[in-house]
Order: structure tokens, then sequence, then C-alpha cells
């Protein structure tokens, strides 16, 4: 290769890199302002709700996974520290915090699919490099996960540094698999895949006869005691027993399968969902995801072992396989870079491609007006919420929403610590008219015809709630606490 030539290909990957940097960068900060949403009553009930709870001892939802302390409070506790950060640094704004707290994840994920875009380029990939970067950057389902707060999401993080750090450094590998479990239980079963590959790794080499050289020990010892640490020490701390949510976590789902409550799938339910989720990306996409799982088939291992593990599960939900974006991103680069390969060069190697790069563009366009970027009642209710965090008159707030508080932005935007009370449309009617514990009323336009219309003024409107005072206070039902909620038959 003359020395121009190199020189224009180093330089034009570099300017096409930077170029998808920037852009899914751009993308996942603009998205994270945007989407004010939900993609589960988990995203906010378990997590963001919780956060200024442990941050300041503040007022808080709580539902039956922290009555139970089913829930690893290691990721909470990090939402917390965040949330005293950004006050000390002057942002206070509920909607400003969330949305700061979106952004950083989506972009600490996306930054970590681009390092391992980079040491693709550095082996020699220059196409699975840049296939990978362009779909992880323009992909709107990727963007949609990646800006969520749900542990299915989070997990990614943990999960991306203990498979870069696997080959060199497998004890940090092991510390991030550890964590990675303490934030999200059911990923146990692809931790068990990388310790079984590591396994099958020292058995084929030799060096598990000397624990020195194996790297399972190294591994095995950095995931048991990061285990240890995040999970059966804060247990200790913060919930009073060691591993008690673990053991708890396990009490509820097997034992009790109290998570069947929440419907139960075929256990084709993930073969049949995923499947059809990788067609809407493009027609060929099946094609490709193929010949990288041929190429890939450590990765491809662990997919099917998380697959096949959640599948066993009676109570089943795509979020639960979001972990394993990347790694599909990764398998479609690598049967992109496979077909590049695999056709002569010339006019029908750039053909193929173009047609490729053009069906999955397609697929993107279609699939991202589609996405609930801005779910209600929660982006109304969360507007609305924020709103009256800065009026100092606030004694309590009825919240008129037939979905109740699990869909609700509830005290992480209202920050006061106040009756917040969910109530029926007719119980409004039989609320007293005397006593001042509530006087403002968060609800849906058609219930204020439950209220006489003398006795309260419309405040603020929002796309699908309005804010309302009272003018004359109406006292709440004896027997309401105010941090319970009030389940919607």
């Amino acid at each position: 290769m003359s020395a121009p030539r190199s020189f224009a290909r180093t330089h034009g990957f570099a300017l096409c890199f930077g170029l998808l940097l920037a852009i899914g960068l751009a993308i996942r900060i603009a998205a994270a302002d945007y989407s004010l949403g939900i993609a589960h009553a988990d995203e906010h009930q378990q997590y963001l709700e919780q956060a200024p709870r442990l941050a300041w001892q503040g007022p808080a939802m709580q539902f039956w996974e922290q009555k139970r302390g089913m829930r690893n409070l290691l990721y909470p506790y990090c939402l917390a520290g965040s949330l005293i950060f950004v006050e000390a640094i002057g942002i206070d704004n509920p909607i400003t915090q969330a949305a700061l707290l979106r952004g950083c994840l989506a972009i600490a994920i996306f930054l970590l699919i681009a390092w391992q875009a980079w040491l693709e380029r550095q082996r020699g990939a220059s196409v699975c490099s840049l296939a990978l970067l362009a779909l992880a950057a323009l992909m709107g389902s990727a963007v949609y996960v990646n800006v969520r707060l749900l542990t299915e999401n989070v997990i990614i993080l943990p999960m991306l540094l203990g498979l870069l750090a696997l080959e060199r450094r497998p004890f940090l590998a092991g510390i991030c698999f550890g964590i990675m479990f303490a934030v999200r239980f059911q990923s146990a079963f692809l931790v068990a895949g990388v310790v079984l590959l590591m396994i099958w790794d020292d058995v084929r080499s030799g060096s598990w006869v000397i624990p020195r050289e194996s790297r399972t020990v190294r591994l095995s010892t950095g995931l048991l005691l990061s285990i240890f640490l995040a999970v059966g020490l804060l247990d200790r701390v913060t919930l009073g027993t060691w591993f008690h949510s673990p053991l708890e976590c396990f009490q509820a789902n097997i034992f009790e399968n109290a998570a069947a409550q929440f419907g139960v799938e075929p256990w084709h339910y993930y073969l049949k969902s995923n499947g059809a989720s990788v067609i809407r990306m493009s027609l060929l996409a099946p094609l490709v995801l193929w010949l990288g799982a041929v190429k890939e088939r450590r990765i491809a291992f662990l997919m099917a072992l998380m697959i096949v593990g959640h599948s066993v599960i009676s109570h089943k939900e795509a979020r639960f396989l979001w972990c394993l974006l990347p790694l599909l991103l990764l398998l479609l680069a690598r049967g992109i870079e496979t077909l590049w390969n695999g056709i002569r060069h010339g006019p029908t190697r750039i053909a193929a491609i173009s047609l490729l790069a053009i069906s999955f563009l397609v697929g993107s366009a279609r699939q991202a007006p589609k996405i609930n970027w801005r779910s209600e009642p929660y982006y109304s209710s969360a507007l609305a919420l924020a709103d009256l965090h800065r009026r100092d008159d606030v004694r309590g707030v009825g919240m008129g929403i037939d979905s109740g508080p699990c869909f609700c932005g509830n005290y992480f935007y209202l920050r006061q610590d106040v009756p917040l009370l969910y109530k029926h449309p007719h119980e409004f009617a039989q609320m007293a008219r005397t006593g001042d514990s509530v006087n403002y009323f968060i609800l849906h336009r058609p219930w204020l015809t439950h209220f006489d219309p003398d006795s309260v003024e419309i405040v603020a409107e929002y796309p699908d709630l309005v804010t309302c005072r009272l003018k004359k206070p109406m006292q709440t039902t004896p027997g309401k606490d105010a941090r319970t909620p009030v389940p919607l038959s």
C-alpha cells in the first residue's frame, strides 16, 4: 500500500469514527433531556424515588420491595450520591437532575461501546469498528434503552468493563461482574457464563493446575470479594442482615412466585419477542446476526445462557434482556465485517454493504417515532410536581390519576414533606369541605367535575393533567397515610 493511500485510509477512518462518536453523544444528550418518561414503573419507584430519601432522609413512596428489603441499595446509593453532588454545584431543579442522571448514564455506556469499537480497529477490524459505532450511535432503540435508569440498562456499564478487562486483568473483571450481580441479581446467568468460559480456557491451556497462573482463580477472587462487599456487607449495614436482599429476592420470586402476579409467559417468549425485534432492525439482520455469532462464539454463548436462564423463569419481560444489547450490536457488526470480507472488492461489495446500511437506517427510522419517549402520566405528573416543588404554600397534594402512584413522579419531583394522596374520582366528593391538609390537586381535566367550580382554580396545565388549587381547603379522608400508596382497582 502506498503512503498517500495509507494516509487517506487512516485519516478517513478517523474522520468517520469521530463523526459517529459526536453524533452518538449529541443524540444521547438530546434524548436524555427530551425523554422525561419511564419504560417501566420500577424505573422510578425502585430507584429515582428512593434516591432523595437516601440522600437527605426526605419523604418517599415505599413499595413492597422496599418493605421486604429485596433490593440491594448499591445503585440507589449511587443515585443518592449523584443528587448530593449536583445539588452542591447549584442544580436543584428535579427535572434537570433527572435529565443529568439519564444523560451521564447514556454517555458512559456509549463511550464504553466506542472504546470497544476502537479496540476492533487496533485489531485490524476497521469495518467491524465503524459498524459497531454506527449501530450504537444511530439505532433509536439503543438510544432509548441507554437513557433509561432501570438496572437492566445500568448493568451494561460493569458488564462492558468486565469484558474489556477479562483477558488481561481477570481480577478487575471479577470485581466488575460482582458489581453487576449486586445491581441486578438476575445477571447471575451471564456472570456464571463468564466463569465457565474462564474455566474452559484454563483447562485448554493447562494453567488450571497452577493457581497463580489460573485466570479463573483471579476472576473468582475479584468476583467473590466484590459480592461480599457490595452485597453482603452493604446489606448488613443497611438492611441489618448479611446478604439479606438476594435471599429475600430469591424467597419472594422463587419460593413464593411473587413476580408471577405481574404476568406469566411461555418458555419461548424471548425467542419470539427478541426475534421480532431483530427483524424490525432490518430484514437482513437475522442473516448478519448468524454470521456474527459464528465468528463470536463466546459472546453468543453468554447471550444464549442469559436467554435460556430467563426463559426458565415464569415472569418474563423484554426489558430483562436489555443488558445484551451491546453484545447484540457486536455480533451484528462482526456479521457485517464477515459479509464485507466475503465479497470480492468492487462494485458488488459496495452495493451489498450500501443496501445493508440502508436497510438498518430504514429500520431505525421506522422504529424511532414509535418509541414512547415521554410516557404519560409520568411526564405530566413530573412537570406538575416539580412546579409545586417551587411553591411555599403547599400543605398537601391530591393526585387524581387513574394509573396510581406506580407511574407518576411522586416525591422525587415534589421534594416537600407534605401528604401526597392518590384518590379515585368518586372520593373527591367524599372529602370534607373543612381542614387544610390538602390544598393542591393534580388530576385529569375531566375529573374537575367532581369539584364545586367555585372552590377550585386551575393554576397550571400540562399535556395530560392540570394542577388546581383549592380556594376552600378540603380535608383528607381519615386513615390515609401520605407515604402509603393507595391501590387502584
